[in-house]
């Protein structure tokens, strides 16, 4: 990983007892560790587990840089964002950094969104009826995806009633933006914020 380049000499630390950095803590892909997102109506107690964790991982990290040494963990550029207090300049650019194939799966949709608004803009300019415009649009296949408004891989419901809320041409754009978001940002909000409350405590 390109982000690893000063985590490179393993501590046993990290990997002993329940704060071990599991699977079901991170998004184990090439460009480097990243939290998964956790959904708003996740139990208590594995929030407050999943806080826990971080906080040791905070805690660690911190401890690692006061005393000089190199931790065997491949951390993803994006998480360095927030360690730098960062956040706010994370961009969906970025979702190639933290999972690759759901980068590329975002890629193909927005490509469906580039379509409906050349159909949308070529209909405009040739003043063809509305009927028109809907059917071309029509013929993307969009609707066909079965998409609905929860995060893919998770069940996480990107908005209200997101598992009852299909994707369709009209709102494709704004299920895109919402799945980066939640993927980036705000599904991993409260570990990362549960990780810089435990490297501030030995900073």
């Amino acid at each position: 990983s390109s982000s690893a380049s000063s985590t490179s000499t393993s501590t046993s630390a990290a990997a002993s007892g329940s704060a071990a950095v599991t699977d079901e803590m991170v998004v184990p892909h090439p460009p480097g560790l990243y939290p998964r997102p956790l959904g708003r109506n996740v139990r208590l107690s594995t929030v407050r587990e999943m806080k826990n964790k971080f906080t040791f991982l905070g805690r660690l990290l911190a401890r690692a840089l006061l005393d000089g040494r190199q931790l065997d963990l491949p951390l993803s550029p994006v998480f360095f964002k927030w360690l730098l207090g960062e956040e706010a300049s994370i961009r969906p650019a970025h979702l190639e950094l933290v999972d690759p194939n759901l980068a590329r799966q975002m890629r193909e949709l927005w490509l469906l969104v580039e379509r409906k608004r050349a159909i949308e803009k070529e209909c405009l300019l040739s003043k063809l009826p509305q009927e028109a415009k809907q059917a071309a649009i029509a013929e993307l296949g969009i609707e066909d995806l079965y998409l609905y408004f929860v995060l893919p891989g998770y069940k996480i419901e990107l908005m209200k009633n997101g598992l009852e809320t299909p994707v369709t041409a009209d709102n494709l754009e704004r299920y895109l933006s919402l799945v980066t978001h939640w993927t980036l940002v705000e599904g991993v909000q409260r570990q990362m914020s549960a990780l810089l409350e435990g490297f501030d405590s030995v900073m």
